[in-house]
């Protein structure tokens, strides 16, 4: 997500200054520790391309379970869009950078990554909740997970 984008998104919400800030320090702090990964990893992205009923049923919302923020913070249609354009743009740049895209997710408040040692799960509803795990048939299943079914 740009700034500009997030700035906006912040304003429209009225955050306040030392939100603000905390929420942009952890932005720049991602995407830093993103584009250092992808100089030597591979990582592979999942997102969700979602209709406009999706998105009238199930507003999106930024993701901010990482700073345990209880307040849900919603994004409009378009807002999504030039998120979802954003992600495109971004993974282009980075030959280590795969972008799948699907239908709207299975589960909506819940994201994980894995890589070859463990799993992060996390719940970004509140309360944010997050997990690691370590056993390796529980990483095995969460990097082989086909989703059955939408969520409704």
């Amino acid at each position: 997500l740009r700034e500009e984008t997030l700035m906006r998104i912040l304003d429209r919400h009225g955050i306040e200054e030392k939100q603000r800030t905390r929420i942009l320090d952890f932005r720049a702090a991602e995407r830093a520790a993103v584009e250092r990964f992808l100089t030597k990893h591979r990582l592979t992205m999942e997102i969700a391309h979602r209709t406009a009923q999706d998105l009238r049923e199930y507003p999106p919302y930024l993701d901010l379970s990482f700073l345990f923020r209880e307040q849900e913070i919603l994004c409009t249609a378009e807002e999504y869009a030039e998120h979802f354009e954003d992600t495109r743009q971004f993974a282009a740049r980075y030959a280590n950078a795969v972008l799948n895209i699907g239908p709207a997710p299975v589960f909506r408040n819940i994201t994980y990554a894995v890589n070859s040692r463990c799993v992060l799960v996390s719940k970004a509803s509140s309360p944010a909740i997050h997990f690691i795990i370590r056993h390796p048939k529980m990483v095995g299943a969460f990097r082989n997970f086909i989703p059955p079914a939408r969520e409704r």
